[in-house]
């Protein structure tokens, strides 16, 4: 739980990194749109993989959040690069990407927890 705190809070800090930066939302406000949909997505995935971490899904789950903490990583390094970058269009399209991949990774443990729970009903249902 610990550590979906403070990669949710590491999340936050990078989609509102100083304000002296541009950010992707600064781009334009199509990319705002775009930005905005990224974060409410991915901290809706994050809910709803935090209320089933459980003895069967902390695994997962901890591997996701340490990919997640990579991808915010390098999103960090695309923010310094789109604040240098002539070309911006490059770094703003791996800007989303990156969005993406993290989207990819949590709908990813998404369907394992799925799975798990679905194993678990079945067992159940096979005791009674």
């Amino acid at each position: 739980v610990a550590a979906s705190v403070i990669l949710v809070f590491g999340f936050w800090l990078g989609s509102n990194h100083q304000k002296q930066q541009i950010e992707l939302a600064d781009v334009s406000p199509k990319m705002e749109e775009v930005q905005n949909y990224f974060v409410a997505t991915i901290y809706n995935n994050l809910k709803n993989i935090e209320s089933s971490r459980n003895l069967e899904t902390e695994t997962i789950i901890e591997e996701a959040l340490d990919q997640l903490e990579d991808l915010e990583e390098e999103y960090i390094i695309f923010l310094t690069e789109l604040n240098i970058a002539e070309n911006q269009s490059k770094i703003i399209n791996a800007m989303i990407q990156n969005y993406q991949q993290r989207i990819k990774v949590l709908d990813n443990v998404l369907q394992q927890i799925e799975k798990i729970k679905n194993n678990n009903l079945l067992n159940d249902e096979s005791y009674i």
